[in-house]
């Protein structure tokens, strides 16, 4: 064989072979490029989507003080989505209020109410001015409504807008008559009269404070009286509520009617889907490439590493005979690692490493026989070397010495040694042998030192017996 002249031939079956054994690899690069470029994606529709929420702020600003332009072009478009939002925001909010406010559940024919007089006695004007705007103040939103409010299963602002103050507490503010009268309001009296106590309650725990800052004082409180009363104004109330909520809904018919503003508002309400859409499949596409990226990297690496690829090489590269095959001692065994191994042409049907090890003692037997005239026997000697490291090579010569013998073949010497072409131990074993054996490993083995191993025993005529991949 002239290995100057001879080429390297690699199978592509054999190639995307140990490429498919790296499939985790190129499945988490494939993920890196699906994360990079859909968050490149999402980033850029983020950040476009930001500078046209600032402009639509801009100009519902400018709507609000009257400044705006007529609805045209894209400004009129953002407009009508923000417009819309916000009246829709708005009727939301609308709507539960009046689904959850207690005042807004009151029938204003048939109004319950629970009312008390309050009178603050001392001797000095003065002093009663203060007083009075003290318990004013404290009545007025001092009150802590959180625990009555628990206990209703209401919320505070709902509690508190219930109570009232009589015409009287307005009246003649620079002289206080000392008289507040209070009344809540509420679908049943039990409901008012509760609230109503609650109020007392709070305000004569607060009577000890109001002392230390306004001086002794006498407070009188009155009988608390309940009933059912008609309240015009909570009807003249409840019909303000209602139109507002109306006129919401008329602005947001008014809006939709508009043809031109229509695409627009539908644009805008699948915006969001059509981003997540565009992120999603730039996240494909970026997963599809990025396993082919992957494939192709794998595919380059491999041949320009220049190991050796398969235990076919030795054959169709270097003219060598293939004796065995170990198999791979830790072989991960997951369901898509069983389905690549079967695409391995090298180690089709393998065996278990022991029965390989009896194989590559026939098959040394066999070579023996076509180089050498003489009786098998007569080598006696052979060398284990190759580019593997020495653990290994005598871990090989090991097995091979215990197959061997469990056949009851004669016994051999095995020799090994790293470095043929340069150690010089290892060329006085190869003169004191009748034959040399390449110990490579796959995607390990240089393919240059094979080579150079192979030329230098051409040159000085050792004979070859084959090759074991490991």
């Amino acid at each position: 064989m002239n290995t100057e002249t001879a080429e390297r031939e690699i199978k592509m079956s054999t190639l995307m072979y140990r490429v498919l054994r790296r499939w985790r690899g190129i499945v988490v690069f494939g993920l890196l490029a699906a994360l990079a470029l859909g968050g490149y994606k999402g980033l850029k529709l983020r950040n476009s989507q930001e500078g046209q929420e600032q402009e639509t702020d801009a100009v519902i600003a400018q709507s609000e003080d009257g400044t705006a332009p007529g609805s045209s072009g894209s400004s009129g478009a953002e407009t009508y989505r923000s417009l819309l939002k916000k009246l829709k925001k708005r009727q939301k909010g609308t709507r539960e209020y009046l689904d959850n406010s207690i005042l807004a559940s009151i029938d204003p024919g048939h109004e319950a109410q629970a009312n008390v007089s309050i009178r603050i006695l001392t001797e000095d004007p003065d002093q009663t001015v203060a007083l009075q705007k003290a318990y004013e103040n404290f009545l007025a939103s001092g009150i802590d409504w959180s625990g009555l409010a628990a206990d209703l299963n209401t919320k505070e602002e709902y509690l508190s807008e219930l109570v009232s103050f009589g015409d009287e507490w307005k009246e003649s503010p620079e002289t206080p008559s000392g008289l507040i009268s209070l009344t809540v309001k509420h679908k049943t009296t039990s409901d008012a009269e509760t609230i109503m106590k609650e109020l007392l309650c709070q305000m004569e725990n607060q009577k000890a404070e109001i002392v230390q800052t306004a001086g002794d004082h006498t407070v009188s409180v009155g009988a608390v009286t309940t009933g059912y009363f008609s309240d015009p104004q909570l009807e003249i109330w409840m019909s303000e509520q209602l139109k507002g909520y109306a006129e919401i809904a008329a602005d947001m018919d008014r809006l939709e009617a508009e043809k031109d503003t229509v695409k627009n508002l539908s644009s805008g309400k699948t915006g969001a889907a059509s981003s997540a859409s565009a992120v999603v499949k730039y996240a494909l596409a970026g997963f599809v490439l990025g396993i082919a990226a992957g494939i192709l990297l794998c595919m380059i690496g491999l041949v320009c590493r220049r190991r050796i690829l398969s235990a076919r090489e030795w054959n169709s590269t270097f003219g060598l005979r293939s004796l065995a095959v170990i198999p791979d001692k830790k072989r991960r065994r997951g369901p898509l690692d069983r389905l690549v191994e079967k695409l391995d042409g090298d180690k089709k049907n393998q065996a278990e490493e022991e029965t390989r090890y009896h194989l590559a003692v026939e098959n040394i037997h066999r070579c023996g026989r076509m180089l050498r005239t003489e009786p098998e026997g007569q080598i006696k000697t052979i060398l284990l070397t190759g580019d593997v490291s020495l653990e290994e090579l005598k871990e090989t010569a090991e097995k091979l010495a215990r197959a061997e013998k469990q056949g009851q073949e004669a016994g051999r010497t095995w020799l090994c040694g790293q470095n043929l072409s340069s150690d010089p131990d290892t060329l006085a074993k190869a003169d004191q042998s009748d034959a040399v054996i390449l110990v490579e490993k796959t995607e390990h083995s240089r393919y240059s030192a094979v080579q150079e191993d192979v030329e230098q025993m051409i040159t000085w005529k050792i004979p070859i017996l084959g090759t074991i991949t490991l």
